[in-house]
């Protein structure tokens, strides 16, 4: 075991320095992984990058290296589909290296099809790449990982990369991630189990001071995201679901990697770092539809009955203008907290209770008709399940009201019946 100094190096070089470490970056040619990469080149690791296209990984080396980092970027071959293909990645990197400090298993895959239709070789395809592939890869290199730890203060790294939809449960082909039966529920139930894993191998391998952690990212500019990120009007719609306002960058996820792959992360093991902007900790986590957000273009301004223009509607007004006013007179009050009561509010300044009309058989002049029951069981619980809901759209939170009503009248006709 490893004694601390007596006089720890506090400077930014030494905490957060991976000059000279040696990495592995799976799927590496593209998006995260060339994120993660890309910051650990520049900062002076020897990074392998893995993939199934040589071609795109060597392009990928190329345009790394150009970038003048104190580091190197080298393309390896791969398939880690099956427990073979992951041994001959393991095979290659032994070829090459007697230890290995940092192994980021970021290769992943998602497939597309509906769940009426779903076939098992997706499931079965996805979960091998997806969960299987990380198990086997570190497992194979676990004797370069061991050689590489130096102690408990100076550990050998294995970061995971899964996603925040193993975190939270998120309509996103409603929100707009992907094509209509993206085959969200077998992605991202992967995913919560690379999460799991995680966990797991941190327990396992904390006797080899060998350290496992998890970076789960919200929406990134990546392959897997191009459909939704190339969709008219996608920009805006993504970034108002963000409570940071943007989708995550480049520096997000370098700097995040470079952490966990220095020694300032050495006392950090078995952790997901959910990395999406906060959108994760949002009231239901769902990226807002496309019909929730009118386009600020001339068309839709000069256009008032486009399908758009007509969302805005008078709640929604008066919702936007009472809600900072809401937060003025209550400063303690969470945003949702704000959002309900002014909901709230909203309902009974205009939709206030008519006074009923005596069943005297005669018309009351100048007195207007009663609101039934029905009509203002809806129009008082509408606002409330829209504030609670942030992610339906009107028919459905009418609808969720409706079904309520119904169960409400059956418990009032079941309490009488027992009187």
């Amino acid at each position: 075991m490893a004694a601390q100094a007596s006089a720890p190096n506090l400077t930014l070089n030494s905490l957060l320095n991976v000059e000279n470490k040696i990495c592995l970056v799976t799927g590496g040619g593209t998006g995260i992984g060339k994120m993660i990469t890309a910051g650990l080149v520049q900062n002076g690791a020897k990074v392998y990058i893995a993939s199934r296209k040589r071609d795109v990984i060597d392009a990928t080396a190329k345009e790394i290296n150009d970038m003048g980092g104190r580091g190197v970027c080298i393309p390896l071959t791969a398939n880690l589909e099956t427990k073979a293909g992951c041994e001959a990645l393991a095979n290659e990197i032994k070829k090459c290296e007697n230890v290995l400090h940092v192994l980021v298993n970021n290769s992943g895959i998602t497939w597309g099809a509906p769940m009426t239709d779903f076939p098992e070789k997706g499931w079965d395809q996805l979960y091998a790449v997806n969960v299987k592939g990380i198990f086997y890869l570190t497992a194979f290199l676990l004797p370069l990982l061991e050689k590489a730890a130096n102690g408990n203060f100076d550990p050998a790294k294995v970061i995971n990369i899964s996603s925040a939809g193993g975190v939270m449960a998120g309509d996103i082909e409603a929100g707009g991630l992907g094509q209509a039966g993206t085959g969200t529920p077998s992605y991202s139930s992967s995913k919560a189990a690379v999460n799991h894993l995680t966990r797991t191998m941190a327990l396992t391998l904390s006797k080899k001071f060998i350290q496992v952690n998890c970076i789960a990212p919200g929406l990134f500019p990546s392959r897997m995201s191009s459909f939704a990120l190339k969709q008219e009007g996608a920009a805006e719609r993504f970034d108002a679901s963000q409570p940071m306002k943007r989708i995550g960058a480049t520096e997000d996820m370098a700097g995040l990697a470079l952490f966990l792959s220095s020694k300032a992360s050495a006392h950090i093991t078995g952790q997901v770092f959910v990395l999406d902007g906060g959108q994760s900790v949002t009231a239901s986590g769902r990226i807002m539809p496309k019909a929730a957000v009118v386009k600020k273009t001339k068309a839709a301004k000069k256009n008032t009955n486009s399908a758009d223009a007509k969302r805005v509607s008078p709640y929604n007004m008066f919702i936007k203008t009472e809600l900072a006013s809401v937060k003025a007179e209550f400063p303690t009050l969470t945003h949702r907290e704000a959002f309900k009561k002014a909901a709230v509010f909203n309902s009974k300044l205009i939709m206030p209770k008519a006074e009923s009309v005596k069943k005297s058989g005669k018309k009351v002049v100048g007195q207007k008709r009663g609101i039934s029951a029905y009509n203002r069981y809806m129009k008082e619980q509408l606002p409330i399940v829209k504030a609670e809901h942030l992610g339906l759209d009107h028919k459905a939170a009418f609808k969720m009201v409706a079904t309520n009503w119904k169960l409400h009248k059956e418990q009032q006709l079941q309490a009488a019946a027992e009187e």
